[in-house]
Protein backbone atom coordinates (compact mmCIF):
# COMPACT_ATOMS: atom_id res chain seq x y z
CA UNK A 1 0.00 0.00 0.00
CA UNK A 2 1.66 3.17 -0.90
CA UNK A 3 2.05 5.76 1.55
CA UNK A 4 0.10 9.04 1.20
CA UNK A 5 2.12 12.20 -0.48
CA UNK A 6 2.97 14.80 2.02
CA UNK A 7 2.48 18.38 1.05
CA UNK A 8 5.82 20.06 -0.88
CA UNK A 9 7.33 22.71 0.65
CA UNK A 10 9.72 23.58 -1.49
CA UNK A 11 10.21 25.60 -4.24
CA UNK A 12 8.91 23.01 -6.57
CA UNK A 13 5.12 23.14 -4.69
CA UNK A 14 2.37 24.30 -7.52
CA UNK A 15 -0.11 25.11 -4.30
CA UNK A 16 -0.12 28.44 -2.89
CA UNK A 17 0.36 29.17 0.87
CA UNK A 18 -2.87 30.56 3.12
CA UNK A 19 -1.75 34.61 2.71
CA UNK A 20 -0.70 35.84 6.58
CA UNK A 21 -2.59 38.40 8.84
CA UNK A 22 0.33 41.00 7.43
CA UNK A 23 -0.35 40.31 3.65
CA UNK A 24 -4.05 40.04 3.98
CA UNK A 25 -3.56 43.41 5.92
CA UNK A 26 -1.03 44.85 2.99
CA UNK A 27 -4.13 43.37 0.13
CA UNK A 28 -7.02 45.17 2.60
CA UNK A 29 -8.85 47.37 0.30
CA UNK A 30 -7.40 50.50 2.70
CA UNK A 31 -4.20 49.91 0.98
CA UNK A 32 -5.50 50.37 -2.39
CA UNK A 33 -6.64 54.00 -1.97
CA UNK A 34 -4.32 56.58 -3.48
CA UNK A 35 -3.48 60.14 -1.62
CA UNK A 36 -5.12 63.21 -3.56
CA UNK A 37 -3.05 65.71 -5.16
CA UNK A 38 -5.84 67.85 -4.88
CA UNK A 39 -6.78 67.24 -1.03
CA UNK A 40 -3.50 69.49 0.64
CA UNK A 41 -4.30 68.61 3.85
CA UNK A 42 -4.78 64.60 2.71
CA UNK A 43 -1.55 65.18 1.13
CA UNK A 44 0.17 67.12 4.43
CA UNK A 45 -0.93 64.28 6.66
CA UNK A 46 0.44 62.06 4.31
CA UNK A 47 3.83 63.83 4.29
CA UNK A 48 4.09 64.28 7.82
CA UNK A 49 3.59 60.71 8.45
CA UNK A 50 7.13 60.15 6.71
CA UNK A 51 10.17 60.23 8.86
CA UNK A 52 11.29 63.80 8.23
CA UNK A 53 14.97 64.34 7.66
CA UNK A 54 17.33 65.96 10.08
CA UNK A 55 17.33 70.00 9.85
CA UNK A 56 20.08 72.55 11.14
CA UNK A 57 19.54 75.69 12.76
CA UNK A 58 21.05 77.39 10.11
CA UNK A 59 18.40 76.01 7.97
CA UNK A 60 15.49 76.91 9.65
CA UNK A 61 16.82 80.36 10.47
CA UNK A 62 17.27 80.45 6.51
CA UNK A 63 13.78 79.43 5.82
CA UNK A 64 12.31 82.18 8.30
CA UNK A 65 14.08 84.78 6.55
CA UNK A 66 13.01 83.63 3.76
CA UNK A 67 9.32 83.51 4.52
CA UNK A 68 9.74 86.75 6.36
CA UNK A 69 10.68 88.30 3.32
CA UNK A 70 8.01 86.77 0.35
CA UNK A 71 5.11 87.44 3.28
CA UNK A 72 6.14 91.18 3.56
CA UNK A 73 6.38 91.71 -0.01
CA UNK A 74 3.41 89.69 -1.24
CA UNK A 75 1.04 90.18 1.82
CA UNK A 76 -1.82 91.92 -0.75
CA UNK A 77 -2.10 88.77 -3.09
CA UNK A 78 -3.30 86.45 0.09
CA UNK A 79 -6.35 85.90 1.80
CA UNK A 80 -6.68 86.29 5.22
CA UNK A 81 -6.89 82.79 6.40
CA UNK A 82 -3.67 82.33 4.14
CA UNK A 83 -2.01 84.90 5.64
CA UNK A 84 -3.06 83.22 9.08
CA UNK A 85 -1.64 80.10 8.17
CA UNK A 86 1.70 81.64 6.80
CA UNK A 87 2.11 83.45 10.26
CA UNK A 88 1.61 80.54 12.31
CA UNK A 89 4.25 78.37 10.53
CA UNK A 90 6.92 81.13 10.98
CA UNK A 91 5.94 81.32 14.72
CA UNK A 92 6.50 77.80 14.94
CA UNK A 93 10.09 78.14 13.55
CA UNK A 94 10.80 81.24 15.50
CA UNK A 95 10.14 79.41 18.59
CA UNK A 96 12.11 76.32 17.73
CA UNK A 97 14.76 78.46 16.60
CA UNK A 98 14.98 79.93 19.81
CA UNK A 99 14.73 76.37 21.41
CA UNK A 100 17.85 75.47 19.99
CA UNK A 101 19.69 78.17 21.83
CA UNK A 102 18.40 77.50 25.01
CA UNK A 103 18.07 73.99 25.28
CA UNK A 104 18.34 70.85 23.08
CA UNK A 105 15.83 69.87 20.65
CA UNK A 106 15.33 66.48 19.29
CA UNK A 107 15.72 66.13 15.47
CA UNK A 108 11.95 65.14 14.56
CA UNK A 109 11.03 68.13 16.29
CA UNK A 110 12.60 70.67 14.53
CA UNK A 111 12.67 68.39 11.07
CA UNK A 112 9.63 68.63 11.79
CA UNK A 113 8.40 72.08 11.99
CA UNK A 114 10.61 73.01 9.30
CA UNK A 115 9.36 70.67 6.56
CA UNK A 116 5.36 71.60 7.58
CA UNK A 117 6.51 75.13 7.03
CA UNK A 118 8.30 74.19 4.21
CA UNK A 119 5.28 73.16 2.84
CA UNK A 120 3.29 76.13 4.00
CA UNK A 121 5.13 78.75 2.50
CA UNK A 122 5.65 76.72 -0.49
CA UNK A 123 1.61 76.77 -1.14
CA UNK A 124 0.63 79.95 -0.33
CA UNK A 125 3.96 81.76 -1.83
CA UNK A 126 5.33 79.63 -4.19
CA UNK A 127 4.13 82.10 -6.72
CA UNK A 128 6.89 83.94 -5.49
CA UNK A 129 9.21 82.04 -5.32
CA UNK A 130 12.29 82.63 -7.72
CA UNK A 131 14.52 79.54 -9.32
CA UNK A 132 17.94 79.58 -8.70
CA UNK A 133 19.18 79.94 -12.48
CA UNK A 134 16.49 82.97 -11.94
CA UNK A 135 18.47 84.18 -9.25
CA UNK A 136 21.80 83.46 -10.82
CA UNK A 137 20.72 85.26 -13.38
CA UNK A 138 19.35 88.50 -11.58
CA UNK A 139 22.69 88.57 -9.59
CA UNK A 140 24.75 88.88 -12.91
CA UNK A 141 22.98 91.46 -14.52
CA UNK A 142 23.44 93.49 -11.24
CA UNK A 143 27.06 92.76 -10.64
CA UNK A 144 27.27 94.10 -14.87
CA UNK A 145 25.30 97.26 -14.14
CA UNK A 146 27.17 98.00 -10.96
CA UNK A 147 30.33 97.90 -12.68
CA UNK A 148 29.51 99.95 -15.65
CA UNK A 149 27.75 102.78 -13.41
CA UNK A 150 31.07 102.48 -11.13
CA UNK A 151 33.22 102.73 -14.21
CA UNK A 152 31.30 105.54 -16.72
CA UNK A 153 30.86 107.83 -13.07
CA UNK A 154 33.72 107.06 -10.66
CA UNK A 155 36.51 105.13 -11.36
CA UNK A 156 38.17 103.64 -14.78
CA UNK A 157 41.16 101.05 -14.74
CA UNK A 158 43.69 102.04 -16.92
CA UNK A 159 47.20 100.54 -18.21
CA UNK A 160 50.61 102.45 -19.11
CA UNK A 161 51.44 101.70 -22.43
CA UNK A 162 54.33 103.95 -22.50
CA UNK A 163 57.46 105.38 -21.02
CA UNK A 164 56.09 108.69 -21.40
CA UNK A 165 55.74 109.20 -17.76
CA UNK A 166 59.26 107.77 -16.55
CA UNK A 167 60.12 107.83 -13.77
CA UNK A 168 56.84 108.58 -11.77
CA UNK A 169 55.07 105.87 -14.07
CA UNK A 170 56.37 102.61 -15.89
CA UNK A 171 55.36 100.56 -18.90
CA UNK A 172 53.05 98.11 -17.56
CA UNK A 173 51.50 100.10 -14.43
CA UNK A 174 47.97 99.51 -14.04
CA UNK A 175 46.03 102.11 -11.99
CA UNK A 176 42.98 103.32 -11.06
CA UNK A 177 41.30 106.81 -12.64
CA UNK A 178 39.46 109.21 -10.22
CA UNK A 179 36.14 110.45 -12.82
CA UNK A 180 35.13 112.15 -9.50
CA UNK A 181 38.11 114.48 -9.38
CA UNK A 182 36.62 117.24 -11.73
CA UNK A 183 33.23 116.51 -12.05
CA UNK A 184 30.84 114.08 -13.48
CA UNK A 185 30.67 113.47 -17.02
CA UNK A 186 28.06 112.15 -19.56
CA UNK A 187 29.53 108.64 -20.45
CA UNK A 188 31.20 108.01 -24.08
CA UNK A 189 30.96 111.80 -24.60
CA UNK A 190 32.92 114.73 -23.43
CA UNK A 191 30.09 116.95 -22.06
CA UNK A 192 30.09 117.69 -18.28
CA UNK A 193 27.29 117.15 -15.89
CA UNK A 194 28.69 118.30 -12.94
CA UNK A 195 31.60 120.54 -12.27
CA UNK A 196 33.32 119.96 -8.93
CA UNK A 197 36.54 121.85 -10.04
CA UNK A 198 39.06 122.56 -12.34
CA UNK A 199 42.95 120.66 -12.65
CA UNK A 200 45.66 121.73 -10.63
CA UNK A 201 49.19 122.16 -12.34
CA UNK A 202 51.07 119.16 -11.33
CA UNK A 203 47.75 116.82 -11.56
CA UNK A 204 48.85 113.44 -13.13
CA UNK A 205 45.23 113.41 -15.56
CA UNK A 206 43.71 110.49 -18.50
CA UNK A 207 42.32 112.59 -21.12
CA UNK A 208 40.86 111.46 -24.82
CA UNK A 209 43.23 112.42 -26.87
CA UNK A 210 41.93 115.78 -29.38
CA UNK A 211 42.73 114.10 -32.35
CA UNK A 212 41.11 116.68 -34.32
CA UNK A 213 42.56 119.72 -32.62
CA UNK A 214 46.11 118.11 -32.54
CA UNK A 215 45.60 117.15 -36.71
CA UNK A 216 45.15 121.18 -37.15
CA UNK A 217 48.54 122.44 -34.75
CA UNK A 218 50.68 119.89 -36.64
CA UNK A 219 49.58 120.91 -40.08
CA UNK A 220 49.64 124.49 -38.51
CA UNK A 221 53.61 124.40 -37.33
CA UNK A 222 54.60 121.77 -39.91
CA UNK A 223 55.70 119.15 -37.32
CA UNK A 224 56.44 115.65 -37.32
CA UNK A 225 56.46 114.62 -33.63
CA UNK A 226 53.61 112.24 -34.25
CA UNK A 227 52.34 108.97 -35.78
CA UNK A 228 50.20 109.76 -38.12
CA UNK A 229 48.21 106.48 -36.65
CA UNK A 230 47.52 108.28 -33.26
CA UNK A 231 45.37 110.84 -35.51
CA UNK A 232 43.09 108.39 -36.59
CA UNK A 233 42.55 106.14 -33.34
CA UNK A 234 40.60 106.98 -30.51
CA UNK A 235 42.97 106.29 -27.21
CA UNK A 236 43.17 107.89 -23.48
CA UNK A 237 46.37 109.85 -22.67
CA UNK A 238 47.80 110.20 -19.60
CA UNK A 239 50.42 113.61 -18.85
CA UNK A 240 51.06 115.74 -16.09
CA UNK A 241 48.88 119.45 -16.36
CA UNK A 242 52.04 122.05 -16.30
CA UNK A 243 49.93 125.35 -17.26
CA UNK A 244 46.56 126.40 -16.90
CA UNK A 245 44.87 128.83 -18.92
CA UNK A 246 45.97 131.80 -19.20
CA UNK A 247 49.05 130.69 -18.29
CA UNK A 248 52.65 131.33 -20.46
CA UNK A 249 54.82 128.28 -20.60
CA UNK A 250 58.01 128.50 -21.80
CA UNK A 251 61.24 125.97 -21.23
CA UNK A 252 64.69 126.96 -21.12
CA UNK A 253 67.47 124.82 -21.26
CA UNK A 254 65.10 121.86 -19.90
CA UNK A 255 63.91 124.02 -17.23
CA UNK A 256 60.07 125.12 -17.01
CA UNK A 257 58.91 129.03 -17.10
CA UNK A 258 55.45 129.44 -16.13
CA UNK A 259 54.71 133.32 -16.22
CA UNK A 260 58.20 133.74 -16.82
CA UNK A 261 59.24 132.38 -13.42
CA UNK A 262 61.23 129.09 -13.36
CA UNK A 263 59.39 125.85 -11.83
CA UNK A 264 61.65 124.99 -8.76
CA UNK A 265 64.37 122.45 -10.12
CA UNK A 266 67.48 120.23 -8.48
CA UNK A 267 69.54 118.12 -10.32
CA UNK A 268 69.66 114.69 -8.58
CA UNK A 269 72.24 113.51 -10.79
CA UNK A 270 73.35 112.67 -14.04
CA UNK A 271 73.41 109.15 -15.82
CA UNK A 272 75.44 108.38 -19.05
CA UNK A 273 73.42 105.98 -21.50
CA UNK A 274 73.99 104.42 -24.77
CA UNK A 275 71.99 105.81 -27.58
CA UNK A 276 73.44 105.33 -31.52
CA UNK A 277 71.93 108.87 -32.25
CA UNK A 278 74.29 110.50 -30.23
CA UNK A 279 77.93 110.08 -31.42
CA UNK A 280 79.69 108.59 -29.97
CA UNK A 281 76.76 106.57 -28.92
CA UNK A 282 76.24 107.77 -25.16
CA UNK A 283 74.57 110.80 -23.85
CA UNK A 284 73.84 112.11 -20.54
CA UNK A 285 70.18 111.71 -18.84
CA UNK A 286 69.75 114.13 -16.05
CA UNK A 287 67.38 112.82 -13.38
CA UNK A 288 65.89 115.93 -11.20
CA UNK A 289 63.46 116.67 -9.17
CA UNK A 290 61.12 119.51 -9.94
CA UNK A 291 58.13 121.08 -7.38
CA UNK A 292 55.21 122.80 -9.06
CA UNK A 293 51.97 123.85 -6.61
CA UNK A 294 53.54 122.48 -3.76
CA UNK A 295 53.58 118.96 -5.34
CA UNK A 296 57.23 117.34 -6.05
CA UNK A 297 57.99 114.56 -8.55
CA UNK A 298 60.97 113.46 -10.34
CA UNK A 299 61.78 114.15 -14.53
CA UNK A 300 64.25 112.53 -16.85
CA UNK A 301 65.88 114.71 -19.60
CA UNK A 302 68.68 114.49 -22.33
CA UNK A 303 71.26 116.96 -21.70
CA UNK A 304 71.55 119.60 -24.50
CA UNK A 305 68.79 118.44 -25.92
CA UNK A 306 66.68 119.84 -29.26
CA UNK A 307 63.39 119.53 -26.73
CA UNK A 308 65.61 121.29 -23.96
CA UNK A 309 63.65 124.20 -25.51
CA UNK A 310 60.34 125.17 -26.53
CA UNK A 311 57.90 128.26 -26.56
CA UNK A 312 56.64 130.85 -24.94
CA UNK A 313 53.18 130.15 -25.81
CA UNK A 314 50.06 131.16 -23.96
CA UNK A 315 47.27 128.27 -22.46
CA UNK A 316 44.30 128.76 -23.60
CA UNK A 317 40.58 129.22 -22.29
CA UNK A 318 39.30 126.12 -21.07
CA UNK A 319 42.58 124.43 -22.24
CA UNK A 320 45.57 123.08 -20.42
CA UNK A 321 49.10 122.12 -21.16
CA UNK A 322 50.15 118.63 -20.35
CA UNK A 323 53.79 117.80 -20.55
CA UNK A 324 54.84 113.94 -19.68
CA UNK A 325 58.00 113.21 -16.96
CA UNK A 326 60.23 111.37 -19.28
CA UNK A 327 60.88 114.75 -21.31
CA UNK A 328 62.53 113.75 -24.26
CA UNK A 329 60.67 110.51 -24.49
CA UNK A 330 57.04 112.27 -24.61
CA UNK A 331 54.63 113.33 -27.22
CA UNK A 332 52.68 116.08 -25.69
CA UNK A 333 51.29 120.06 -25.64
CA UNK A 334 55.09 120.88 -27.25
CA UNK A 335 54.38 118.75 -30.23
CA UNK A 336 50.20 118.37 -30.84
CA UNK A 337 49.02 121.27 -28.82
CA UNK A 338 46.67 121.79 -25.82
CA UNK A 339 44.18 119.45 -24.09
CA UNK A 340 40.58 120.92 -23.92
CA UNK A 341 38.83 121.04 -20.40
CA UNK A 342 36.11 118.31 -21.78
CA UNK A 343 38.62 116.22 -22.49
CA UNK A 344 39.76 115.25 -19.43
CA UNK A 345 38.56 112.21 -17.94
CA UNK A 346 40.17 112.08 -14.12
CA UNK A 347 43.32 112.46 -11.87
CA UNK A 348 45.09 108.81 -11.78
CA UNK A 349 44.88 107.97 -8.07
CA UNK A 350 46.44 105.12 -7.12
CA UNK A 351 48.65 101.57 -8.72
CA UNK A 352 47.06 98.78 -7.98
CA UNK A 353 49.21 96.41 -9.99
CA UNK A 354 52.66 96.82 -11.98
CA UNK A 355 54.08 93.99 -14.32
CA UNK A 356 57.45 94.44 -15.47
CA UNK A 357 59.31 92.78 -18.09
CA UNK A 358 60.57 90.08 -15.22
CA UNK A 359 57.52 89.88 -13.74
CA UNK A 360 55.92 91.39 -10.72
CA UNK A 361 57.19 94.97 -9.30
CA UNK A 362 55.58 94.27 -5.42
CA UNK A 363 57.15 97.52 -4.22
CA UNK A 364 54.72 99.43 -6.97
CA UNK A 365 51.30 97.56 -5.53
CA UNK A 366 48.75 99.89 -4.10
CA UNK A 367 51.39 103.33 -4.63
CA UNK A 368 49.47 106.85 -4.72
CA UNK A 369 50.41 108.33 -8.12
CA UNK A 370 52.01 111.63 -7.07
Amino acid sequence: MANPRKPKNDKGNTSKAPKTKVSQERSGPDSEQPVSNNDPSQLETALEAEPASPVKPKDIRRLLKHGRKLLKGNRKRLTPSQIAEVEGVLGELAEALTKTKTSPISDEDSAGVFHRADRVIDRHLGFAQKGALREYAESIILAILFALVLRAFVVEAFKIPTKSMVPTLLEGDHLFVNKFSYGIRIPFTTKRLISFGEPERGDVIVFVFPREQAAEHIAQHGRDCLDKASLTEEKDYIKRVIGLPGDTIEVINNVVHIDGEPVPRTVLYRHEVSDRSFPPHRRLELWSEETLNGQSYNTISREASVAGNFGPIKVKEDHVFVMGDNRDNSSDSRCWGQVPMDNIKGEALVIWWSNGPYGPRWSRMFTLVE
